[in-house]
This record gives C-alpha cells, sequence and structure tokens, in this order.
C-alpha cells in the first residue's frame, strides 16, 4: 500500500537561500538525503513582489513533490516548507536538512499521516528550538 505522508514546516531562519542556484542545490541534496527521485526539477525562482518578496522552490517526486518559499524583506526572514510523499521518509532528517542548510531560529513542524482515507488525517506536531 502507498503512504501519504505530508511534512511542513514553518520557521523563522537566520539563513535565507541568497540565490536562486543555492535553493535549487538544497533541493537536489533534499531528494537525494530522503532517498526519493526527481520527477522534474528543481526550480526556484526570486519574488520581487514588494508584499511577497523571497525565494520560491520546487521538486516535483516521482512520490509527490516539495516546496518552499522564503520571504526574506524582514527583521527575521521566514519560511514555510513542505514535502508531501506516497513513500516514507524520515522526519527528523528533513527537519535537521532544513536546518543545517538555513538555521532555523525557531519554528514548529507538522507530520500528517493521510493513509487512511475514510478516518481523520493522524496529526503529530512539534517544536524546533
Amino acid at each position: 500500500m502507498k503512504e501519504h505522508l505530508h511534512l511542513l514546516i514553518d520557521a523563522t531562519v537566520a539563513n535565507p537561500p541568497k540565490s536562486a542556484e543555492e535553493a535549487k542545490a538544497w533541493l537536489d541534496n533534499l531528494v537525494t538525503e530522503v532517498g526519493m527521485e526527481k520527477l522534474g526539477g528543481p526550480w526556484a525562482v526570486y519574488c520581487d513582489d514588494p508584499e511577497n518578496r523571497g525565494l520560491t522552490g520546487q521538486v516535483w517526486l516521482t512520490t509527490s513533490h516539495s516546496c518552499f518559499h522564503f520571504w526574506d524583506n524582514c527583521p527575521t526572514p521566514f519560511a514555510k516548507f513542505d514535502i508531501y510523499s506516497c513513500r516514507h521518509f524520515d522526519i527528523g532528517k528533513v527537519v535537521r536538512l532544513f536546518d543545517e542548510a538555513f538555521n532555523i531560529v525557531n519554528g514548529s513542524w507538522t507530520f500528517i499521516n493521510r493513509n487512511d482515507a475514510t478516518a481523520h488525517p493522524e496529526i503529530t506536531q512539534g517544536t524546533i528550538r
């Protein structure tokens, strides 16, 4: 049976990616580290809209996707990240990779196990720092 697993990270960060190339390299590394396969991408682009300034990145996986947006035009940059997969992955490893690259100041993670479509999803949450 395929799994349906979704991890979300909300965090303030000290070291947001400085370029689209850096963001794409991190997504490439993420795919390798969690043992998945790319279907497309990664892509990253800087959004210069004054209300939404920051880097957006995405990679399509053969088992679904991963994406993020970093807002960097504020006193404390922050990020929203998610990875959804029909294949098991290590939550701790993904959080650690995100923290090592972007230096989480504080944040939280939410893991949603959507395996049983007939019941409510199983939700686990934690804090970072």
